[in-house]
């Protein structure tokens, strides 16, 4: 009787591990019955899987949260956090981990397309960080650039 009993709670054990590993908190690259993307996405530069491209949570096909970018190397190239209001606060890196460029940008997505777009002010920094200017933007297309010395 406690043979029984045990290969029971074995197979439901098994059972619930399995079904709580299709879920999007417990699983990477999941897709719901709708085919949305959900939960966090893990894409790498390699078969292997292990030279990390990009991780990004989804919340019915739409990103969310922060989405971080790799080089090759290792090292962060991107950050983008998406905010409730549909702007994103993007950061750029340069490969000594300083960054590049700061600033905003949007989505725009229509039925046919998707449009990322830089918005307001972006900050311009040098290798070592140093400031060297601020580009303003306005629909994607820059409309002013002031020169910091």
């Amino acid at each position: 009787m406690r043979i029984i009993r045990l290969r029971w709670l074995l197979l439901v054990f098994i059972l619930v591990i399995q079904g709580a590993c299709r879920h999007p908190l417990f699983s990477v690259n999941f897709r719901d019955k709708k085919d949305r993307k959900q939960g966090l996405w893990k894409v790498y530069y390699d078969s292997a899987n292990k030279k990390l491209y990009y991780k990004i949570r989804y919340k019915n096909n739409k990103p969310t949260g922060k989405v971080s970018y790799y080089y090759p190397d290792g090292k962060l190239q991107q950050q983008e956090i998406y905010k409730r209001n549909k702007t994103i606060l993007t950061t750029y890196y340069w490969p000594n981990g300083k960054p590049e460029l700061k600033g905003t940008a949007q989505l725009i997505i229509t039925p046919d397309t998707t449009i990322y777009q830089w918005i307001g002010p972006w900050e311009k920094f040098d290798s070592t960080g140093k400031l060297t200017e601020v580009r303003t933007y306005r629909n994607g297309q820059r409309i002013w650039t002031r020169f910091i010395r």
